[in-house]
């Protein structure tokens, strides 16, 4: 089952995935809604799968958990109300599209199990070995290793040393709280106990393994990817850099695009104002067909990031903003012009416009008129009524051309931020 619209067609433009759908569920939806409002003024459709089937299809395998899955189902179908009108826009492009779930399209393709062995035998294992400093080279070796440790604590020491992110999805370090709540879902889910290297495993697997999970099933409807989980998004840098050939069936392995890059410099704090942005003034952009030139102004003077380190990102951010900044004062230049040439073509003079009442009757027909019923028109020396309204309405046209452009929608937004 592919990517299509409401007329059965596939869905066109800038497509990106969004990586952690399975935890949308723990996230407020308000700012889930931001966040996608924000992806939206760069990519024509986010797509996040289903998970509601995914977790469905999942209990009814094993038929147990159906406390911690009905929970999960709840609170997944909940959030995902809250941002129901980014799914339901009448826009040739949609905003959002919900997929199929990993689980379908993983099971369509015949390979579901062999990619859940291809988790834990060797995804895993190749994560911990970065945790840990030595080889593993499966999972019972990997438990093995884990049966050591007989607290927490004495599990995260072994960590000290390492320079690899042990993080939770949102970025948060991993603390023995958070192990707890980890062991007694699994336990709950599976009707069964675990001992504490095998939980120790399940822990791991949780950090490490969606995000590949996430770029396997969805390798095939886009390349460009984006999250609001810091820790997920750590991860996806960190598994591109592999050297490894472990998904080569699965997944032609790429460096990261520069539309991802822009979209998540598009998450960062500097630009928290574009949150702001009200939803139909987005969705009117996109009907008059500008989003391209939006791209174009947040994409501006980019080059591509190769190694995607940290400060090359902290670099693109700053663009970004050097970018949007140019571009603001560009746009009031702008208006300023249009004023000044409207300026200098009149003068003050209110003892000329005494002369006629025209212009107090051309007033009272169109009240706008009034607001500039200071200003004369003098062409060869005479004053003209009909030049006057004729000019007024020529700049009205030109103002509202300039307010309706794209950077004028992110102009009057920052503007407002600034002033609060």
């Amino acid at each position: 089952m592919g990517c299509s619209n409401k007329t059965g067609g596939k869905i066109r433009g800038l497509k990106t995935s969004y990586l952690g759908d399975a935890y949308v569920h723990q996230k407020n939806p308000a700012q889930t809604f931001d966040f996608l409002k924000k992806t939206s003024l760069y990519a024509d459709t986010s797509i996040i799968k289903d998970s509601i089937v995914s977790e469905l299809l999942a209990f009814q395998q094993r038929k147990t958990g159906e406390v911690p899955s009905f929970s999960i189902i709840t609170q997944y179908a909940l959030n995902m109300m809250k941002i129901e009108e980014l799914f339901s826009s009448d826009l040739d492009r949609p905003i959002c599209i919900l997929a199929p779930s990993s689980y379908l399209s993983l099971e369509k393709k015949g390979v579901r199990e062999s990619i859940d062995e291809l988790m834990n035998d060797k995804i895993v294992p190749l994560y911990a070995s970065e945790l840990f400093g030595r080889k593993f080279d499966s999972a019972e070796e990997l438990i093995n290793y884990l049966e050591r440790f007989n607290t927490f604590k004495e599990f995260y020491s072994a960590l000290d040393q390492s320079t690899f992110p042990f993080q939770n999805p949102d970025g948060v370090t991993v603390d023995e709280e958070k192990f707890l709540s980890v062991k007694n879902y699994y336990e709950e889910k599976y009707a069964t106990s675990f001992s504490f290297s095998e939980s120790l495993f399940l822990l791991i697997r949780g950090r490490y393994s969606w995000v590949p999970y996430d770029l396997i099933s969805t390798s095939n409807l886009t390349s460009n990817y984006v999250t609001d989980f810091r820790g997920l998004w750590n991860n996806y840098l960190n598994f591109l850099k592999k050297d490894n050939e472990l998904l080569s069936e699965y997944l032609s392995k790429k460096a990261v695009s520069k539309n991802t890059l822009i979209m998540q410099a598009l998450q960062q704090q500097e630009f928290n104002w574009l949150g702001d942005i009200p939803l139909d003034k987005i969705k009117t952009l996109r009907e008059r067909g500008e989003l391209g030139e939006m791209r174009e102004i947040l994409g501006k003077n980019f080059e591509e990031i190769k190694n995607v380190k940290d400060a090359d990102f902290v670099d693109l951010v700053s663009q970004i903003n050097y970018s949007l900044n140019e571009c603001f004062k560009k746009h009031s230049c702008e208006v300023k012009h249009l004023d000044k040439i409207y300026r200098m073509k009149y003068t003050i003079n209110i003892s000329t416009l005494v002369v006629s009442g025209s212009l107090a009757i051309a007033a009272a027909l169109y009240p706008p008129i009034a607001s500039i019923a200071s200003l004369t028109s003098k062409i060869g020396g005479s004053y003209s009524v009909v030049n006057l309204i004729r000019d007024f309405f020529d700049k009205k046209d030109k103002y509202k051309s300039l307010q309706q452009k794209p950077i004028a929608m992110l102009f009057d937004v920052k503007k407002t931020e600034s002033n609060v």
